[in-house]
């Protein structure tokens, strides 16, 4: 299941409404929202997501089989890459939206003499290596498909590394004290470079970051170790001593993280473009933990009901969070009863069509009622003020005019025929639905209550872009089967486009 990145934010302001409505709260009070948990299988960890959310990528730790999960499609395994000496443990740590992956493969667990690999889809292909050079670990791809990560020349000498399918480039920039850039763990989409720089002795170790085309890299001298960079770059995350923090690349601000209750340590291994950082802390176990900007919370406290009961995310030793895409959702492992197993968590609730459609007609009315002429005292009304008053009570919104709404509030696509009264909208992408509204009837309800299913399942996997044609046919990108669909003004499919 996914969610789309302004469906997650709706849901965020509509917390902030009701939280408004109940006063100021602390900090430290409730999480801010719940999650759902899916599970990924016994033995597996979830290691990446992409930062729209559509796809993650884990592993089974006893096979060593990678794979790649979706809301629809669940998980894929990755099929073996024969390499002599065998390597059957496969890691894709990083994630695009697109659903490739960049990691490795190793001959066991944890990396032994591990090789670079990207992903597209269920294939993968083992990326090239400088001459001289048999051991390299991919650990992030952005949505450009740059894949960074490190090679090493024998002993601890590992050298941070840009892998392409062409060839592979050893960064050779240094921090301003001289700091040999040693591991590339993170990549942002406009080329910022995160990991760990040493001293030419191995001491002075130090988190960095290098922005694309510098010609030296940015030491954080706070920190130790930089693991994750958001995809817009503006942000990054990893530990600092004893603890996790976030700094923030436009200001050189640092700030660590506030710890958990009980905790000594504490590792960020994640964070988004709304700075929000995931990772885990350290006591009498690993406790996996989300830290929404002003507070960090035990992923556990964000579980409720029967999922509460089936996963334990407090007391195993083997439990982490290592991944968060914009739209909130979490991957990671925990234990689930009794056994360590991958997960992948979704903030709740999901909207139905029906709440999206009440959400949108209601927004619909308060954006109306927020834009009505401000009125002056009777003293000072004139003529054409009341003229202009009657002349906005009587216009009613266009058709187009509810389409910027709902895309506005939803972040769903919209689309009307030239002249027609009825709205195309297409759903969230875990939805896998279009449906329509008639907005000829006028009152808000009436509009809501009108909505009839247009077309709904593997026809329209994870709609996001729509189009109608002058013989009224419409035609629906399906983004996580790349293709697009024409459908008749009945909603019967005439054709499919693409490859699939």
């Amino acid at each position: 299941m996914t969610r789309s990145v302004s469906q997650f934010l709706l849901h965020l302001v509509l917390v902030g409404m009701v939280a408004g409505s109940a006063g100021n709260a602390s900090a430290q009070g409730s999480p801010p929202l719940s999650y759902t948990i899916y599970d990924l299988g016994p033995n597996t960890t979830g290691l990446s997501v992409s930062p729209n959310g559509a796809y993650v990528g884990g592993y089974e730790f006893t096979t060593g089989a990678g794979f790649l999960w979706t809301g629809t499609g669940g998980v894929q395994s990755y099929p073996e890459i024969i390499t002599l000496p065998v390597r059957r443990f496969a890691e894709p740590n990083g994630m695009n939206d697109s659903g490739v992956a960049g990691g490795w493969i190793s001959e066991q667990a944890y990396g032994l003499s591990p090789l670079p690999v990207r992903w597209s889809g269920t294939n993968g292909a083992t990326l090239p290596l400088p001459d001289g050079v048999s051991v390299g670990q991919a650990y992030d791809i952005n949505n450009a498909g740059t894949i960074v990560g490190a090679i090493n020349t024998g002993g601890n000498n590992w050298y941070a590394t840009v892998f392409s399918s062409t060839g592979a480039t050893v960064l050779m920039q240094q921090t301003a004290a001289g700091g040999i850039l040693q591991f590339a763990y993170g990549v942002a989409d406009n080329g910022t470079v995160v990991g760990q720089a040493t001293g030419t002795s191995g001491s002075q170790i130090s988190a960095y970051y290098l922005l694309a085309g510098a010609t030296s890299a940015v030491a954080i001298q706070q920190a130790d170790e930089a693991f994750g960079v958001s995809p817009s770059g503006a942000a990054i995350t990893g530990f600092s001593g004893t603890s996790a923090y976030i700094y923030t690349v436009a200001t050189g601000s640092f700030a660590a993280l506030p710890m958990l209750p009980g905790t000594q340590t504490a590792e960020g291994r994640a964070v988004n473009d709304s700075g929000w950082v995931v990772g885990y802390a350290g006591a009498a176990g690993s406790i996996p933990f989300l830290f929404d900007g002003t507070a960090t919370y035990s992923l556990q406290s964000l579980l409720t009901g029967t999922d509460a009961s089936i996963w334990d995310m407090t007391t195993g030793v083997a439990n982490a969070a290592y991944g968060i895409s914009n739209n909130g959702i979490i991957v990671g492992r925990a234990d689930r009863n009794g056994v360590s197993s991958g997960f992948v968590m979704v903030p709740v609730p999901e909207p139905t069509a029906a709440a999206l459609g009440a959400m949108a007609v209601a927004a619909l009315g308060l954006m109306l009622r927020s834009h009505r002429t401000a009125r002056p005292p009777r003293s000072l009304e004139t003529p054409s003020f009341r003229a202009g008053v009657l002349m906005a009570r009587s216009t009613r919104p266009t058709p187009s005019f509810f389409c910027w709404l709902w895309t506005l509030a939803v972040a769903t696509s919209c689309v009307t025929a030239a002249g027609a009264e009825l709205l195309y909208v297409s759903l969230p992408v875990s939805t896998n639905a279009v449906v329509t509204y008639d907005v000829s009837l006028g009152d808000a309800t009436a509009i809501r209550n009108s909505q009839r299913t247009f077309a709904s399942g593997t026809d329209v996997a994870a709609p996001q872009g729509m189009a109608i044609d002058q013989q009224g046919n419409v035609f629906i990108v399906n983004q996580l089967v790349n293709t697009i669909g024409k459908f008749d003004s009945s909603g019967t499919l005439l054709a499919t486009f693409g490859s699939g």
